[in-house]
């Protein structure tokens, strides 16, 4: 199956907008609110981020992907490969949080600011091996760690939700949206306080996998016009970018007063919060350029690649937030004018990883074993060297 690149480029752009994100976030609990963000990242433009196009488009990738596992496989198998994946994903968030607090425990890095805010101990109200074990068993997690850990625990019941999918697809999303519906009503309803609340973050994932199994943009292009929805979700999410700018600044306006928008939780994706993300996907998916034209882009192809290798790339851009935030709190240097340079930095460092990773992945050194290897029959068996041992 041919990978299609546009999702692949949207979920690139988006790891890069979330390290933009998390690196601005260290830098304003640091200094209590003073720093400002100053990268354009999508939650600039409303109340959705990219961590939503995240979840959305890693679900729409599993319904694509584990369908065709299930229908040539069956449900069995369907289940291992889930299982496996969210394995892999849980042991690579915890060696990126040991990674993350390796770098934080050297002088050049480590202060105490970043120590209070990447603590295990606290995960455990005071005691580090209570907050080590709630990590490991899922039940907390320190800031920026948390979209993992959702992932986990989503991967394992995707195969049910594809099983299920396979009866009824409406009836899927509206179990989806009935569970999402009971935290608007009682967001006391969670795992362990996480700060992602799986049982309203997974309507994303859901209706991630739904639009991959039922083709859902294609069909929406074949609905209505590019132009007009381009032009729709346009002005929708202009006049949410009006409304949010008027509530930050906190103007009061004439016969109104003061805005005080509601339903925008990150924590249980608040009903407007969702509204916004979904006309920002559906603007987003218009704008996408073609498989053809990103191959031709260089820029576009190299930021598709971070897309294909989302959890390498994802963990290695937190390493780097971490190092980077560390580096200009050292120096007190945490204003926009340090900031700039160390997200361009980071991005660099991220859009050079993906390759990397793809070459590894591509394991050349087994190209030596499909070589025949030279007999020199002169050569002792004790002339045999490390270079030799495969």
């Amino acid at each position: 199956m041919r990978r299609d690149l546009s999702i692949d480029l949207v979920r690139g752009a988006g790891i890069l907008m979330i390290a933009m994100d998390h690196l601005a976030g260290v830098a304003e609990r640091l200094t209590g609110g003073a720093a400002i963000n100053p990268f354009p990242t999508w939650t600039r433009l409303g109340w959705s981020s990219a961590a939503e196009f995240f979840v959305f488009f890693s679900g729409y990738l599993i319904g694509l992907v584990y369908l065709q596992t299930l229908r040539a496989q069956g449900p069995a198998l369907l289940y291992v490969r889930a299982l496996h994946r969210s394995w892999q994903i849980y042991v690579a968030n915890v060696l990126t949080l040991c990674a993350v607090l390796l770098l934080l425990h050297t002088p050049l890095l480590g202060n105490e600011g970043l120590g209070r805010f990447v603590s295990i101990a606290a995960l455990g109200g005071s005691d580090a091996m209570t907050g080590l074990v709630s990590f490991l068993s899922l039940q907390s997690a320190p800031p920026f760690f948390e979209i993992l850990q959702l992932y986990v625990v989503l991967l394992v019941v995707a195969p049910l939700m594809l099983l299920l999918a396979r009866v009824s697809v409406i009836a899927v999303v509206l179990c989806a949206a009935a569970l999402w519906l009971c935290v608007q009503f009682d967001p006391t309803i969670n795992i362990a306080d996480w700060n992602f609340n799986p049982f309203a973050w997974q309507l994303l994932f859901v209706l991630g996998m739904m639009c991959s199994v039922g083709d859902l943009f294609a069909k929406l292009r074949a609905l209505v016009p590019r132009r007009r929805l381009v032009v729709a979700c346009g002005a929708f999410i202009g006049a949410a970018l009006a409304i949010k700018t008027i509530d930050k600044a906190g103007w009061s306006l004439p016969l109104l007063g003061q805005i005080d928008v509601a339903g925008i939780d990150k924590g249980t994706l608040g009903p407007l919060r969702l509204l916004h993300f979904l006309v920002s996907v559906a603007f987003v998916m218009q704008l996408v350029p073609s498989n053809a034209a990103i191959e031709r882009s260089p820029p576009a192809r190299t930021v598709a690649s971070i897309g294909q290798y989302s959890l390498e790339c994802f963990c290695f851009s937190t390493v780097l937030v971490f190092a980077a935030v560390g580096l200009l709190s050292n120096a007190g240097e945490l204003g926009p004018l340090a900031l700039l340079p160390a997200g361009v930095v980071v991005v660099v460092l991220v859009c050079l990883f993906a390759p990397a990773v793809r070459w590894i992945k591509a394991q050349p050194w087994r190209d030596a074993k499909n070589k025949p290897a030279k007999i020199e029959r002169a050569a002792p068996p004790q002339s045999m060297t490390l270079g030799d041992v495969p």
